[in-house]
């Protein structure tokens, strides 16, 4: 706690974590913050196909995202591996749209650009 001027004693108000937030010290907004987030803990599934890890986070004025990562076995052959890679990026880009009611862009995006080995 601080003194004030006036010799008062203050502190920023705790804040409820949601019920979805790890509340422990992966969250920062617990303590009021100004810049804090409310952090879930990770989420990972094994597929068939590889590993998906998962965690929410949302700052403590609601702006809110997922940080999604998965790690995929490709095919042994370079060329094969590549087209893989290059659909595999473009298809989760459309799933992502679709799932957050975005329009599909018809200019190449950056993704698509880095995925056709083009460089800046």
């Amino acid at each position: 706690m601080n003194r004030n001027i006036t010799g008062r004693r203050w502190h920023r108000p705790e804040l409820v974590c949601p019920p979805w937030c790890a509340g422990d010290h992966q969250c920062t907004a617990q303590h009021g913050y100004p810049g804090g987030e409310h952090n879930s803990g990770p989420m990972s599934w094994n597929t068939r196909y590889g590993r998906l890890t998962a965690a929410r986070s949302e700052r403590i004025t609601g702006d809110g995202w997922l940080d999604i990562r998965a790690v995929v076995r490709l095919a042994d052959d370079v060329t094969t591996a590549q087209r893989q890679a290059s659909r595999l990026a473009v298809d989760v880009d459309l799933a992502i749209r679709s799932v957050l009611g975005l329009p599909v862009s018809t200019q190449p995006t950056s993704l698509r650009q880095l995925m056709s080995g083009a460089t800046r």
